[in-house]
């Protein structure tokens, strides 16, 4: 979700996901890139499973899985603020 987007709940995040598409935009990737360029670069990954609600999602998913990325880059967008990893606990506020 772009950052312009997000719920009000989740404006803590704001600045951490401005981060993350500073550095998907550095890297010229897209959002969906950069999520099978990450899953699939890890070894013990075999398999991905992705969603489609229809046709153009599965072309996108399809294209941007040629995609790779070095994981470590990314730890760096790691988000540990367990209100934010798990929204059902109740303490975004």
């Amino acid at each position: 979700m772009a950052p312009d987007d997000l719920p009000s709940p989740f404006e803590r995040a704001r600045n951490h996901l401005d981060r993350y598409f500073a550095g998907l935009r550095d890297r010229g990737l897209s959002p969906l890139e950069a999520a099978l360029g990450f899953v699939l670069a890890i070894e013990d990954i075999d398999a991905v499973l992705c969603g489609v609600n229809n046709r153009q999602q599965l072309e996108q998913i399809c294209a941007a899985a040629h995609c790779r990325v070095d994981p470590d880059e990314f730890t760096q967008f790691a988000i540990t603020d367990e209100a934010v990893v798990n929204p059902s606990s109740g303490n975004l506020t």
